[in-house]
């Protein structure tokens, strides 16, 4: 019985201890990730939960300037981690 119990313990412990897992298509980047491409205020990050909502609006995903790859970043770390992706508005202005 108790290593039943331990090994249930020891299972929730490395659940809990671990780093979200991006999609493959995405690249995690820092709070202050330089939007080189859209104008400044054009772009805004959404939460996991909320992306297919945007995506029905019209908005896409900010694409990374070096590989091309969906954007996202760790808004709350910790054991239920929350996960945001850049997104740009339907008719974001990009720099020519």
């Amino acid at each position: 019985m108790f290593n039943r119990i331990s090994s249930l313990f020891s299972k929730m412990r490395s659940v809990q201890s671990r780093e979200p897992e991006f999609p493959v298509v995405a690249v995690q980047v820092d709070d202050l990730f330089a939007q080189s491409q859209i104008q400044k205020g054009e772009c805004t990050w959404v939460d996991e939960a909320a992306v297919k909502s945007k995506e029905r609006e019209g908005y896409s995903f900010y694409e990374h300037p070096e590989n091309g790859k969906m954007c996202c970043r760790i808004a709350r770390p910790g054991p239920r981690p929350l996960v945001e992706f850049l997104m740009t508005p339907p008719k974001a202005a990009r720099y020519a």
